[in-house]
C-alpha cells in the first residue's frame, strides 16, 4: 500500500492572506500531520512525495524540523519515504535536498538527490521508484527521460515512478517539465506514476498505466479548486493497481460570479 501527496509548500509566504498567512502555514502543517496519522492507520507501506515539499530550496530550520520529524513518526512505525525534489525545492547547489544528512542516515528515508540516480530499490518490499531529480527550475524536458530504459532492466516485482512536471496534453506546456500521454505509455510496465506539480486531483491516466496527480494537501492559490487530497494506492499480488482519493485538507475554494444587478450596494460586496 502506497500513500502518495505533493505540492505541500511547506513556508509559503502567502502573502495575499496578509496577517492570516501565518495561521495558514500552520493549517498546511496539521494537514500534513494528518497525512502521516494516515500512513499510519493505514498500515501503508511506502510514502511518496514528488516534489515541492517546501516553497523555496533553502526551507527554515524549524520547517526543516517539522517535516524530519514527521518522516521519523513513520520510520519508526516501518514505513517508507520516497522523496523527489520539485521545482520549488529543486536540487540546487545548497539546497535542502542536497543535505541529506538532516534524516540522520534513517534507513527508511530515500531522496533522489542527485541527477544520476535514476531508481531508488525497496528490497523489503520487492519494489523499485524510478524518477530523475529536478535540478532546474525550469525545463522542456522530459521528467521521465531515460527511464524506459532502466523500468525495462528492473527484475523487482513492483514498479512505480515518480514525476514532477505538467501535462502537456491539458494545454500545459512551456518550460515546466511537459510530458504527454506518449511519454505515460513509455512508462507501462510500471503499476503506478505518481505526479507532482498541478495543485488539484487529476487523473491523466491511459489505458497502458494509471497516473494521478493528488493535488496540494490544501489551496495554494485562491483560484485552485479540487485540493485538499492524498491518493492511496494499492498493488495487488497479480499487478493490479487501485485509486482511493482522501481527503485530508480542511480549507475549500468556491468559486462565484455575482453580477452587478445582483449587488445593491457596495456593502453588499463584503
Amino acid at each position: 500500500k502506497i500513500l502518495h501527496t505533493s505540492d505541500i509548500h511547506i513556508g509559503a509566504p502567502f502573502k495575499f492572506l496578509g496577517e492570516n498567512g501565518g495561521a495558514y502555514r500552520n493549517r498546511i502543517k496539521k494537514s500534513f500531520e494528518n497525512t502521516i496519522d494516515i500512513c499510519i492507520s493505514e498500515g501503508i507501506n511506502l510514502l511518496l512525495l514528488p516534489g515541492d515539499i517546501f516553497d523555496s530550496p533553502y526551507p527554515s530550520e524549524i520547517n526543516i524540523t517539522f517535516f524530519r520529524d514527521q518522516l521519523f513518526k513513520l520510520s519508526d512505525n516501518g514505513i517508507r519515504t520516497v522523496i523527489l525534489p520539485g521545482n520549488h525545492d529543486n536540487l540546487e547547489v545548497g539546497s535542502i535536498f542536497t543535505k541529506t544528512e538532516i534524516f540522520q542516515n534513517d534507513p527508511n528515508i530515500f531522496v533522489f538527490d542527485s541527477v544520476k540516480k535514476k531508481e531508488i530499490r525497496i528490497e523489503a518490499l520487492e519494489l523499485t521508484v524510478f524518477a530523475n531529480a529536478t535540478v532546474d527550475k525550469n525545463s522542456k524536458g522530459s521528467p521521465f527521460k531515460d527511464l524506459p530504459e532502466h523500468i525495462s532492466k528492473c527484475t523487482d516485482k513492483y514498479k512505480v515512478v515518480m514525476g514532477h512536471g505538467s501535462y502537456s496534453d491539458m494545454g500545459h506546456k512551456g518550460d515546466a517539465y511537459p510530458f504527454s500521454k506518449e511519454d505515460l505509455n513509455t512508462l507501462s510496465k510500471a503499476q503506478y506514476v505518481a505526479l507532482g506539480d498541478w495543485h488539484g486531483y487529476l487523473d491523466v491516466s491511459t489505458s497502458l498505466v494509471k497516473a494521478i496527480y493528488p493535488g496540494s494537501i490544501e489551496p495554494i492559490q485562491f483560484d485552485q479548486e479540487n485540493s485538499g487530497n492524498v491518493v492511496l494506492v494499492t498493488i495487488t499480488d497479480d499487478l493490479k493497481t487501485s485509486i482511493e482519493k482522501r481527503k485530508v485538507g480542511s480549507a475549500t475554494i468556491i468559486s462565484k460570479i455575482i453580477t452587478l444587478e445582483e449587488v445593491e450596494s457596495a456593502d453588499n460586496l463584503i
